[in-house]
Parts: structure tokens; sequence; C-alpha cells
């Protein structure tokens, strides 16, 4: 699963939901609803404006999770 990071980027950058909106100038709407990791997609071109004005790198603004380990995956039930 992935998640948007960009609440934690923003916040170590110095910004708030206003002054990302205002500087990246996107809808204040869309830049709440990622700051809270409220998606169900992204503008791709809008995360790499935020990335640009945050002084990262586009990939920066995600955090993906790794999938379990094929070790810790259940066993297969066996059925007769």
């Amino acid at each position: 699963m992935t998640k948007l990071r960009v609440q934690q980027v923003a916040r170590e950058k110095g910004f708030n939901i206003m002054s990302l909106a205002r500087e990246t100038k996107q809808d204040i709407r869309l830049v709440r609803r990622y700051w809270h990791n409220q998606v169900n997609s992204v503008s791709l071109s809008a995360l790499d404006e935020m990335a640009a004005v945050l002084g990262v790198h586009f990939f920066d603004l995600f955090e993906v999770e790794e999938p379990p380990s094929a070790d810790a995956a259940p066993s297969p039930s066996k059925t007769p």
C-alpha cells in the first residue's frame, strides 16, 4: 500500500496547509486531501509542484509499505 507523506515533509520544511497551497498555487481542498492522505488517485503534476516547492524529490512524497515476505505469508491449507 502506498501513502502520501505530504504532511510530514511539509512540516519538516516549515509549511502548513495554507502556505503550501499558496506557494504551489494549488487549490486548498486538493492540498488538504493530500495532506491528510485522503485520496484515491493523485495528480502527478500537483505532486511534482509540491515536491519542487518543498525542495525534495517527487518520490519523497510517497511512503511505500513493503509487501509481506513469502516467509511471513500463511501457508495454503491442504484439502484431501
